[in-house]
């Protein structure tokens, strides 16, 4: 009786695993073409880094060939830092990857035309064959809210 018991607990550990999903977070800064503090008389010396974009499309194409779920992309456009355009990146993305779903983090509609995001995600959706996923707030930080 107690094997049978052992038995169906994995079962049930096996069959809540099949829902479990695993996505990786992209962040979408740092994606400089130059380092900071870089002159024109040291970049000679330093060594080449790869392209922002073939750096995005790289980490993209093995998040999906290690089988992730999901790979997602936070939206931070007010802030004063290298930050790429979420949409924009998932559709780089979106053209890369077959499998893996795509999707905000968290899209800031506050600070966006709503037509226009609207149209843009359609377009991603379309070009991912139907794998988008977003996740809509208004801004958490009032400045935000705030225009200058």
């Amino acid at each position: 009786m107690a094997v049978i018991k052992v038995i169906n607990v994995v079962y049930c550990i096996l069959d809540t695993m099949k829902q479990l999903v695993f996505g990786v977070h992209f962040p979408v800064m740092g994606f400089n073409s130059r380092r900071r503090g870089s002159t024109e008389k040291n970049r000679e010396k330093e060594k080449p880094q790869p392209h922002a974009g073939e750096q995005i499309l790289s980490i993209a194409r093995k998040a999906e060939s290690l089988r992730y779920d999901s790979l997602s992309v936070n939206d931070h456009i007010v802030f004063r830092t290298s930050w790429l355009d979420s949409l924009s990146t998932l559709s780089a993305v979106a053209a890369v990857t077959n499998r893996i779903k795509l999707g905000t983090s968290i899209l800031n509609i506050v600070v966006r035309s709503p037509v226009m995001c609207a149209n843009s995600l359609a377009a991603i959706d379309i070009l991912s064959s139907g794998r988008l996923f977003v996740i809509i707030r208004l801004a958490c930080i009032r400045k935000h809210l705030i225009s200058k």
